[in-house]
This record gives structure tokens, sequence and C-alpha cells, in this order.
């Protein structure tokens, strides 16, 4: 074998060493990095180039990596958003929202069913609280009794006012005038209005007033 020829075999082979020993510097920092950050090759290509610099000490370009018969682009390319990636990408991405959106339906529902039982609540204290004040105008009215507020009618009225509290986390707040609650959509819907229990809004009003002096 001639000198020329054992030479450059002596190169041939330090230059493979030399592309085997960065390619495996590459795959540490591919697999380190988001890939699919990058929006175009090019990009990545830098940004690869670069934080091989950093770590080797050594000068390498992100072209020196694009170039078509380059040892390194095929290595860079199979990190970079290839068919079967972005395919497992788009399907985890779409069983997480198939996840969030039955999670969403599920809380919904049972925020729904939670509103139905709170009118539900609302409704039958209403009601209990109508029987005792009609009961109390009556004894009133038959034993010329003069007090403003009965204890039974008081009682009734401190229960829906618990009640209205009970459920304030979930939207049922009452002010001197109106139960109301906000619904999905954050709009006011009245439950219960001045109108139809002027006697118990006096009473909360005058209540409140107490509780504050």
């Amino acid at each position: 074998m001639s000198k020329e020829v054992k030479s450059h075999d002596e190169m041939r082979l330090k230059q493979m060493k030399t592309v085997s020993e960065r390619k495996e510097v590459l795959k540490d920092i591919l697999h380190d990095m988001n890939c699919d950050y990058y929006d175009s090759f090019t990009a990545l290509t830098e940004a690869v180039a670069s934080r091989y610099q950093e770590i080797t000490n050594t000068l390498m370009s992100g072209s020196t990596i694009r170039r078509k018969n380059s040892a390194y682009r095929a290595l860079v390319e199979s990190y970079y958003k290839t068919e079967a990636r972005v395919q497992a990408r788009y399907q985890d991405r779409e069983f997480q929202l198939e996840q969030e959106l039955l999670l969403t339906q599920l809380d919904l529902a049972n925020a729904i069913e939670e509103l139905k039982e709170t009118r539900r609540a609302l409704q039958v204290a209403h009601s209990k609280m109508d029987n005792v004040w009609i009961e109390d105008i009556n004894s009133r009215t038959e034993g010329g009794v003069k007090e403003e507020y009965p204890s039974g009618e008081v009682a009734a009225y401190k229960v829906l006012l618990e009640l209205v509290k009970a459920f304030d986390e979930y939207g049922v707040s009452i002010d001197g005038y109106n139960i109301s609650k906000l619904d999905m959509n954050f709009n006011t819907k009245s439950l219960v209005l001045n109108e139809k229990c002027p006697q118990f809004f006096k009473w909360y009003r005058e209540y409140k007033l107490q509780i504050k002096g």
C-alpha cells in the first residue's frame, strides 16, 4: 500500500470518527429540544448549531446541517415534524380535548342539577314562609295581636336566609329587594321578588341594619 493511499484512508477514518462523534452530540441536543417549537427547518438547524457550539466550543453553522449531502441533515430531519410524529401529536391532542369536553359536560350537568336543587329548596322555603305568613295574619286578625314580626314568621325568614347563604357558591344571593342567582352565562335571574314577599324583605332590611349596628 502506497503512503498516499494509507494517508488518505487514515484521513477518511478520522473524518468518519468526527462525523460519528458529532452525531452523538446532535442526538443529545435534539432529544432535549422541543423541535416542533420552530416554525421552519432553517430555524431549527440554526438553534441546533448554536447549541452545539455552546457544548463543544466548536464552530458549526446551520447551513452545514442543511446541505443536501450533509451527514447530519437526515438526523435532524428525523426529529422535526415527521408525519408519524405529527399524527401522534394530533391524536394526543384530540384525546386530550375529548377528555376536557367530557369533564366540562360533567361539571355542567352537576352545576345544572345543583341549581335545580337550589330552586326547589327555595320554592319549598318560600311556600312554607307563605303559609306561616298567612297563618300569622289570620291569628293577628282574630286575636288582635299588634306584633309586626311574630316568632314563627321570623323563624321562617331566617330559614330562608340560611338557605340563600348555603347556596352562595352557586350564585344565589340576596339584596334588600330580591333573591337572585347567576346563570352559566353570568346573567342575573330573579328567584323571589320584593312584590311577592314584601314583609320578608322589609324584615331583612331591618335585620341587616341591626347586624351592622
